[in-house]
C-alpha cells in the first residue's frame, strides 16, 4: 500500500494474454478513466534497475529501482541527475494530473 498525496492505493497485479483480454476483464462495472502509452529501457547495475523511459502525457524518464534510498542517491549522482527533481508519484497519477491540466 503506497499514500501519495494522501491518496492511499492498493497495487495488484494480474497478467494476460493480451490487452484486449485485460480489457474484458475489468470492463464490466468500472469507468474508464485514461490510458498511456510507454515505452521502456532497461539497465542493470549491481542489484539496482534504471529504466529510460518514453510515457504519453509525460516527458522523458529515468526511474530507479533499488534496495535503498542511498542506492538511488548513488545512481542519481552517477547520472549526474538533481536529486531535487525526484518524483515519488506512481505513473497513473502523473499523467492524470497532466490530462487534468491540459485536458488532453
Amino acid at each position: 500500500m503506497t499514500d501519495n498525496n494522501s491518496r492511499a492505493e492498493t497495487l495488484h497485479y494480474q497478467e494476460f494474454d493480451s490487452l484486449s483480454d485485460a480489457e474484458k476483464f475489468i470492463d464490466s462495472g468500472f469507468e474508464f478513466q485514461f490510458s498511456f502509452k510507454r515505452d521502456r529501457i532497461e539497465y542493470k547495475l549491481g542489484d539496482s534497475l534504471i529504466y529510460l523511459e518514453d510515457i504519453g502525457h509525460l516527458s522523458p524518464t529515468v526511474e530507479i529501482v533499488a534496495q535503498s534510498n542511498y542506492d538511488v542517491s548513488y545512481i542519481f549522482n552517477l547520472l549526474e541527475i538533481d536529486e531535487n527533481n525526484m518524483i515519488y508519484d506512481s505513473v497513473p497519477v502523473l499523467v492524470e494530473r497532466k490530462i487534468a491540466m491540459t485536458g488532453t
